[in-house]
């Protein structure tokens, strides 16, 4: 699913589940896009990331954090693996601003996050949740959820 926003400190963020996502000369390209409903046991998902950057935030590190969490908000762990610490991704880029580009205009960072295979409670309800610099929104989530078990 989508989640788009532009309210936290001017960042925009897209955020797309897909079962594969690559950018390659800055064109991100997503297969099997859009889905909101997986089976549990899940085999290798993405998530395809468009951070919108503020002209006036280019040019420096910002740090982003992805948090998979359950249907109550909390931190998800892979099913049988209680002690592990959560489903988590973080990671830090750097947007340049080209020459001459208009202040007050964004410029797009985009990424294709490769997700390993995770088992997660059948019939359950997730979110990734994005957050950039420590600050997040309640608009710059995923949520997805599993399938019941078949009999």
């Amino acid at each position: 699913m989508t989640a788009l926003s532009s309210d936290v400190r001017g960042f925009r963020a897209t955020m797309i589940l897909c079962n594969y996502a690559v950018v390659t000369e800055d064109l991100l390209h997503i297969n099997g896009g859009g889905w909101t409903t997986i089976d549990s046991r899940m085999a290798q998902s993405a998530i395809a990331l468009i951070i919108g950057v503020p002209w006036n935030e280019t040019n420096r590190p910002i740090n982003f954090r992805l948090e998979l969490h359950n249907e109550d908000g909390h931190p998800q762990r892979q099913v049988g693996n209680e002690s592990e610490n959560p489903v988590e991704i973080d990671g830090q880029f750097e947007v340049g601003r080209p020459a001459g580009y208009p202040p007050g205009q964004h410029v797009d960072w985009k990424i294709a996050l490769l997700i390993p295979p995770l088992q997660l409670p059948p019939a359950g309800r997730f979110s990734w949740a994005l957050s950039i610099d420590g600050r997040s929104s309640a608009d710059w989530v995923a949520p997805f959820s599993t399938r019941p078990v078949s009999t």
